[in-house]
């Protein structure tokens, strides 16, 4: 009796493992058809403030009690960040991406996989980073060669105030 428990429980233990070995490998899953490839805008990117600071004056200051006398307003509130890409002049992604935080006052995170087909690509991307401008802050434009099952990715270099290339 005790010997066909071992033997069924040897038998289910088998068949689980047999399942997790199937599906471990089966069905393939496949990232990219052939002669994909992908590109990838992936950045976090601080607006400018929307209203810039201001100095009290001398009759606001002296109408505040002594421990809230602080030179300057300045609001926290960031502009959104609006991102264009433009690939062989036809547009496949524009976005206006507001800031995070509760006072709106964090960066504007983006991540946004876009396919393609391999080959050679005129891009253009235009980035704007305040309510009030006209056109672009940030701009790239120029040729790209994407290889079958490459991924591009593209980011913000904020120091160097110009989109990278990976």
């Amino acid at each position: 009796m005790q010997i066909l428990r071992y033997l069924g429980q040897a038998l289910w233990y088998l068949l689980f493992i047999a399942f997790i070995g199937y599906f471990s490998t089966s069905p393939a899953y496949t990232f990219m058809e052939p002669g994909q490839a992908m590109i990838k805008l992936a950045f976090n990117h601080s607006g400018k403030l929307k209203k810039p600071c201001r100095e009290f004056t001398k009759e606001e200051l002296a109408a505040k009690p002594q421990q809230m006398r602080i030179k300057f307003d300045c609001p926290r509130e960031r502009s959104p960040v609006y991102v264009v890409l433009e690939i062989d002049g036809k547009r496949v992604f524009e976005k206006t991406i507001s800031p995070s935080g509760l006072s709106k006052d964090m960066p504007s995170p983006l991540y946004e996989r876009i396919p393609l087909k391999a080959g050679k690509y005129q891009l253009h991307l235009g980035m704007r980073d305040h309510v009030d401008t006209k056109g672009y802050d940030y701009e790239f434009n120029g040729p790209i060669t994407l290889a079958p099952s490459q991924i591009l990715v593209i980011g913000f270099d904020p120091d160097r105030k110009e989109f990278t290339f990976q």
